[in-house]
């Protein structure tokens, strides 16, 4: 998850490589518990993809740019989806 989340925070912000991987760190470690919200069913799903990284982008003084929820999740699944537990 961490290694995806670096390919697709570098698609958001690519002048900030240095923090890429402590962006989608951040991303994992969920310190507003998006994902316990999600599983609960408080939230939908969209909504809790959404909301962790607003709060990375907000942790990072970053805005996210315009489409960058979108652009984020078609980053981050292929390389989700291309990690070598995922292979069949």
């Amino acid at each position: 998850m961490v290694v995806a989340g670096a390919q697709a925070a570098a698609s958001l912000w690519p002048d900030r490589p240095h923090e890429h991987r402590a962006m989608a760190q951040r991303y994992y470690d969920d310190p507003e518990r998006w994902f316990p919200r999600y599983a609960a069913g408080e939230v939908p799903f969209e909504r809790m993809r959404a909301g962790r990284l607003d709060e990375v982008a907000a942790a990072f003084g970053l805005p996210v740019p315009d489409d960058g929820h979108r652009a984020f999740e078609e980053a981050y699944a292929p390389a989700f989806r291309g990690a070598p537990w995922c292979a069949s």
